[in-house]
């Protein structure tokens, strides 16, 4: 889910974490995933920031493990309010097992001053 907001452009996605061997390689069943915030760096200067090449940036996961993400985006008075599904947060279940496990709706309220601000310290550390 890709939304802009004061000149840069973010997204709501999933991701992965480290791979931990040959099996779980990126986009593999047994590696874990999550919902996450990005940022999309347009490798040049913007008013959104950013310089050299362009890339996602990855600013922080949403609390989720297991299947997750299909996010949507609202943003309202200063706040993203992000939508998605994950299966249990307690639990941090390789993506085939949670495939088959029940999921949950959750609802994230971010303020928008600190999501800028995670890019911004993002686009220092280039």
């Amino acid at each position: 889910m890709l939304f802009s907001h004061g000149g840069r452009v973010f997204a709501v996605a999933r991701a992965q974490p480290g791979a931990r061997g040959s099996l779980t390689k990126l986009g593999s069943l047994f590696a874990r995933k999550r919902t996450a915030l990005w940022w999309i760096d347009p490798g040049r200067e913007a008013p959104g920031g950013g310089s050299g090449e362009p890339r996602l940036v990855w600013l922080s996961d949403l609390p989720s493990a297991g299947d997750t993400s299909y996010a949507g985006a609202v943003l309202r008075d200063g706040l993203l309010f992000a939508d998605y599904y994950t299966s249990r947060i307690d639990r941090d279940f390789p993506w085939l097992l949670g495939m088959l496990l029940a999921t949950d709706l959750r609802l994230a309220k971010l303020d928008l001053g600190a999501l800028h601000a995670l890019a911004e310290e993002q686009a220092r550390g280039r």
